[in-house]
């Protein structure tokens, strides 16, 4: 049995590893925030007929107005009042959903940079990933 270096986390189940963190609501709020400067962007570059599908944790979400139009358009089920989503594994199927329906869908993913904070995780961003829709230019804006 290989012995842990001293500099790595402690493994998942053991005692001495803290939860993870809630997020405070200030996170929450950026992240609706983020998703509005996302979906401004790539309205200008696709028009009307698009959805952003934001990565926050395992889930894909819409938020504020976007909520409701994915709702309607796709059938996705809302998380709360002014959000919606669905599992990351179940992409290509709501993908589809929102291409027959005449939607363009951009997919921005959760990047996570390693460093020295907790659990080895120094910072998470985010970045386009995939365009799917009707005639989606396979080309996306600089982030």
């Amino acid at each position: 049995m290989a012995m842990a270096n001293s500099r790595d986390p402690p493994a998942l189940g053991d005692p001495a590893r803290p939860p993870p963190p809630v997020p405070p609501a200030s996170e929450v709020s950026d992240q609706r925030e983020e998703y509005g400067r996302w979906f401004e962007e790539f309205s200008r570059v696709y028009g009307g007929g698009v959805a952003v599908a934001m990565m926050c944790g395992g889930m894909y979400m819409f938020f504020g107005d976007q909520a409701g139009v994915a709702g309607e358009v796709a059938g996705v089920r809302r998380i709360s009042r002014d959000s919606s989503g669905f599992p990351v594994a179940s992409l290509a199927h709501w993908a589809r959903r929102f291409s027959d329906r005449g939607y363009v869908l951009v997919v921005v993913d959760q990047v996570v940079g390693r460093g020295a904070g907790p659990w080895g995780i120094d910072e998470v961003g985010r970045e386009p990933a995939e365009v799917y829709g009707p005639g989606a230019p396979p080309v996306l804006p600089p982030g």
